[in-house]
């Protein structure tokens, strides 16, 4: 093994899987194998994840006592991304304007939203039907749940439940097991 800059590769023991991340193969594992041979506990509820990151996410967001506050108004947030997203639309001063219409946002990612569903700047169309977006991750989302390989399924460590999308594990994973 070279390490992480050399050609080193990561095999799974169960099928054809390779990766050049170790954590990728222990997630693969995971995922696909039900390996959970390291957990992660949290100390103060039930929840268990096989990723460290995950758990520290949990633990700020449901246990975490650091709050950011914004300064010009009662808005409270326990991130701090959050609270910069807040206060660049609600009191930010910069303006992304619609050079096609009257359209003003304070935010850029609304503005290019905008674009694409008012003035149609950009069409996604599905190769296998008709499905048409202005956004490339609904597309991707589309071909994976409607066209994507029968053998790809991401099934919850906790109770079984199998979903071909893996946002709708998270999704199971936070509503049902967190």
């Amino acid at each position: 093994m070279n390490g992480r800059h050399g050609s080193t590769q990561f095999k799974c023991a169960h099928c054809d899987y390779v990766t050049k991340w170790k954590t990728s193969l222990k997630r693969h594992m995971n995922v696909r194998h039900g390996s959970t041979s390291i957990q992660f506990k949290c100390e103060q509820c039930d929840y268990v994840t096989t990723d460290k990151c995950n758990l520290q996410s949990h633990m700020k967001g449901r246990h975490g006592s650091t709050q950011f506050k914004c300064t010009d108004c009662d808005y409270v947030t326990k991130w701090k991304r959050s609270l910069q997203r807040h206060m660049n639309g609600r009191h930010g001063s910069t303006q992304f304007k619609c050079e096609q219409c009257d359209y003003v946002t304070k935010d850029k990612h609304n503005l290019k939203r905008h674009m694409n569903i008012r003035h149609g700047s950009t069409q996604f169309k599905c190769t296998d039907c008709d499905y048409v977006t202005t956004w490339k991750p609904s597309l991707k989302r589309h071909m994976h749940v409607h066209h994507g390989s029968s053998s790809t399924k991401f099934i919850c460590g906790n109770c079984g439940y199998v979903t071909k999308c893996k946002r709708y594990l998270v999704e199971h994973i936070k509503k049902n097991h967190c």
